[in-house]
């Protein structure tokens, strides 16, 4: 049967219909693909997936194999009878066919993960970027910043040497803002320079309406 199979295209027109009609072999095959694909997701779990996919050939494919072939021998289908010989090949046909399938399979769906994992990547980048722009634009408020620059406009014609500090001062305050951006934290050394520097600042800018006043725990400093 197995020599006619492919020497006799009229055999292979008729059997192959009856082999694809054994839905449901296909169908337990890719459920139970399904269901190990959706446990074992990661990449870095395709050789347990592999592991668990190689029952199938055993539990599903060579029944499969069998049936048909002797199917074909109940139904006397171009006078074949079934033999060794047959199922051996039949089996070994069906053994390397679902080793191809399945290599194929498992190559698009890692493919498939790594573009998923790719895409949730760079969406995460762009979102940390945004949020770090953001976080940027709340710390350099556009407020403060003018009212400093009227400040220091105002002092450059009145007392060079004050606006000098001033702007001193001022360079000091932003010098951390961007630098505390891209740490994300500070020593508390770090905080009190940046607190005086700011006080600086709104002192020149208020005179005696401002006034600061700090007890810190010496401990605290480290």
């Amino acid at each position: 049967m197995a020599s006619r199979l492919w020497k006799e295209p009229w055999v292979l027109a008729v059997s192959f219909p009856i082999i694809f009609s054994l839905y449901l072999s296909w169908r337990i095959h890719y459920v139970y693909a399904y269901a190990v694909r959706k446990r074992f997701p990661s990449e870095h779990q395709t050789k347990k997936r592999i592991l668990l996919m190689l029952p199938v050939n055993l539990l599903i494919m060579t029944p499969t194999v069998y049936l048909i072939c002797y199917l074909f021998d109940w139904l006397h289908l171009f006078g074949y009878t079934v033999d060794g010989a047959d199922l051996t090949y039949a089996i070994l046909v069906g053994l390397i066919v679902n080793i191809v399938s399945e290599s194929l399979w498992e190559l698009m769906y890692i493919m498939d993960r790594y573009k998923e994992s790719a895409a949730e990547k760079e969406m995460m980048e762009m979102m940390h970027l945004k949020q770090e722009f953001n976080n940027l634009k709340q710390k350099v408020n556009p407020h403060f910043l003018f009212n400093s620059f009227n400040t220091l406009s105002s002092l450059i014609e009145e007392d060079e040497e004050r606006a000098e500090l001033f702007l001193d001062e001022l360079s000091k305050v932003y010098r951390y803002l961007l630098r505390n951006n891209e740490k994300g934290m500070s020593t508390v050394d770090e905080e009190i320079k940046f607190i005086l520097s700011f006080s600086k600042l709104l002192e020149t800018r208020y005179g005696d309406g401002f006034k600061l006043e700090m007890e810190i725990d010496p401990e605290a400093r480290g």
